[in-house]
């Protein structure tokens, strides 16, 4: 039997990061198209993550930098902006004949202590029925206040639910740098071993994005890593690297081990 994949879909991806509240359609369109083909290879045990892009992303950082914390006003806002992209992803998805449903991230995970719990039985019980949820960065509620789960945190301990050994994060570039963008000549990184090379340059980001970049793409999962998850980081605006990466065709892109 098949281990059940996770996949996290970069909110670069799915949205323009710089046009507030705008989804790339086609790309989204063309991501469906994909995952369908995965479904069909075998593999009917999908998980689902998305990052929130031009919308979560937006909607957070101008509620941060008008009142430095998220209220219950922003927390409301905040979901309901991710909601809607969710729902045209999943839409998108239906339309290709996928038993997709949204899965709420703040439904099932909450924060207790400073740790991050996740309540396991949503989750399992839909990916056990061949039931595709799709999932997303998105405000969970904690102890006394109200934070942001990033997506990538999210595939990363999923995969310990799930009991999947890699989560494959499609991104909009090729893989983790050896190099700065400003610098010439770089090359990407086939392989990165987390307890030997912890000092590596990571490829900043272009954009602001309140849960990070690339570094703590990475970073967030050194626990998961540590367990013997690996990650794999590709372009997924690439034709064809999304059905090739999930069915293990072997791709351009970056393998992240502890």
């Amino acid at each position: 039997m098949k281990k059940p994949v996770i996949i996290k879909l970069g909110g670069s991806l799915v949205t323009y990061k710089d046009k507030p509240l705008t989804p790339r359609e086609d790309v989204i369109k063309r991501i469906s198209s994909e995952i369908r083909d995965v479904w069909l290879s075998g593999y009917k045990k999908i998980f689902v993550i998305h990052g929130g892009g031009s919308f979560g992303h937006y909607i957070a950082s101008k509620i941060l930098s008008s009142k430095k914390h998220i209220d219950e006003k922003g927390f409301a806002e905040i979901a309901w902006y991710m909601n809607e992209l969710n729902r045209i992803i999943v839409k998108s998805f239906l339309e290709k004949d996928l038993p997709a449903v949204q899965l709420s991230t703040r439904a099932f995970v909450y924060k207790r202590g400073g740790e991050v719990v996740i309540s396991p039985e949503p989750l399992r019980s839909l990916i056990d029925r061949e039931i595709i949820p799709v999932s997303f960065g998105d405000v969970i509620l904690s102890d006394k206040d109200f934070e942001i789960l990033s997506g990538d945190e999210l595939a990363w301990r999923s995969a310990l639910i799930l009991g999947a050994d890699i989560v494959f994060f499609a991104s909009t570039v090729d893989g983790v740098y050896d190099k700065p963008p400003e610098k010439g000549g770089r090359k990407i990184i086939e392989k990165i071993k987390i307890s030997e090379e912890m000092n590596i340059v990571l490829e900043g980001s272009r954009h602001i994005d309140v849960t990070g970049g690339m570094y703590t793409k990475i970073y967030s999962g050194i626990d998961i890593l540590k367990r013997g998850v690996k990650g794999f980081i590709f372009n997924g605006e690439v034709p064809g690297n999304i059905y090739k990466a999930l069915t293990g065709e072997k791709i351009v892109g970056t393998v992240v081990e502890y």
